[in-house]
């Protein structure tokens, strides 16, 4: 068992989280959707009774999202700097992504050489289409308003 130690940018929101062994062991995925791609996130999952919040935990501000009906989670970041510390399942929704998990934002860990990890693509963008930055002026330009 390894613990690596993470906190946003302005150190509001610090913790631990506990994984099986290295993170060099691991798989980390890189998410080419559209919030993840403008994050620059790479993402390590891990059940949630991995994770100890030593501040900030209930101050992370959250950004609902749904790739498709069964798959809904929440976007967490800092509500001070910002920073994109990850996502959290939507339990108990039925639709809740990858239930009793967390997705931390590996670039919030300290200490981390990036190019050491094993990185994944997830092809989100393929599987749910691409979103259209835009999209909703060029509606309110129908609409006349």
């Amino acid at each position: 068992m390894t613990t690596y130690s993470g906190n946003c940018h302005c150190g509001l929101i610090k913790y631990t989280i506990t994984l099986p062994g290295s993170i060099y062991e691991q798989t980390i995925t890189s998410c080419n959707c559209s919030w993840c791609a403008r994050q620059a996130a790479l993402f390590i999952y891990f059940p949630k009774k991995e994770a100890k919040y030593f501040s900030g935990e209930d101050d992370r501000k959250s950004y609902n999202a749904t790739l498709d009906p069964a798959r809904a989670f929440k976007h967490k970041f800092c509500p001070q700097c910002g920073s994109y510390m990850g996502w959290q399942s939507t339990e108990p929704q039925p639709a809740a992504f990858l239930p009793g998990f967390e997705g931390i934002n590996v670039r919030m860990l300290n200490d981390i050489d990036f190019s050491k990890l094993k990185l994944k693509l997830e092809d989100t963008r393929s599987k749910y289409g691409e979103y259209e930055v835009g999209k909703w002026y060029e509606e309110k330009e129908k609409e006349g308003t």
